[in-house]
């Protein structure tokens, strides 16, 4: 059984990444464009909007997190005040959990394309995978529970670098859960149907 993603360490969170990288992998391989671009409604992301998603959001970290690892990381006033990175650490872990029916607006600036897609999709979500666990393999070592890091999302939201590799996960989580909802819909092109919601938190 996997470790809690809400309590894990950088060591425990690795081989989670991995599975979930293999989940996308053998959910979504061999799908076409026409498929990885249909949406259940308007108002809702087809399975490549939520990789682009992914990819934008994970992104997002690697210059912040290169920079640390180098020793140029620049503390924020923000990143100085007491208790905040806690609290927003624990908010946004529980908000994104994929058992929480509430759904959590996304931030601009990780919005997806709203161009097509097409099967490139995959192994670009494939190669930002990799270079995430490279991150953290590198990170592994810092005192992460203490070392505090900005959102890319918002200057004033504030966490552990812990907790940002647990947001990072469990975020991931969460979408694989909603890819697997929609390949598992009736009306989806091909008759897929996968139904079964992942349970990557294992």
């Amino acid at each position: 059984m996997h470790a809690d993603v809400r309590t894990a360490t950088i060591p425990q969170l690795i081989p989670l990444v991995e599975q979930l990288s293999s989940q996308v992998e053998a959910q979504l391989r061999g799908l076409s464009a026409a498929q990885l671009n249909w949406k259940p409604n308007p108002a809702e992301w087809s399975l490549g909007q939520c990789l682009d998603h992914l990819i934008t959001a994970n992104t997002s970290y690697f210059g912040p997190l290169e920079r640390l690892l180098a020793g140029q990381h620049v503390t924020t006033f923000w990143e100085r005040l007491p208790l905040a990175p806690a609290l927003f650490g624990r908010l946004l872990i529980y908000s994104l959990h994929p058992n929480q029916r509430r759904r959590v607006r996304t931030a601009r600036v990780f919005e997806p394309t709203q161009s097509a897609v097409d099967q490139q999709i995959l192994p670009a979500f494939a190669q930002q995978q990799r270079r995430l666990v490279e991150l953290m393999r590198a990170c592994a070592g810092l005192d992460a529970g203490r070392v505090i890091i900005t959102s890319p999302a918002l200057s004033f939201v504030t966490y552990s670098l812990l907790d940002a590799f647990r947001i990072i996960v469990i975020h991931e989580q969460h979408h694989l859960v909603q890819t697997a909802k929609i390949l598992g819909l009736p009306e989806f092109p091909g008759g897929r149907g996968q139904g079964e919601a992942l349970n990557a938190e294992r």
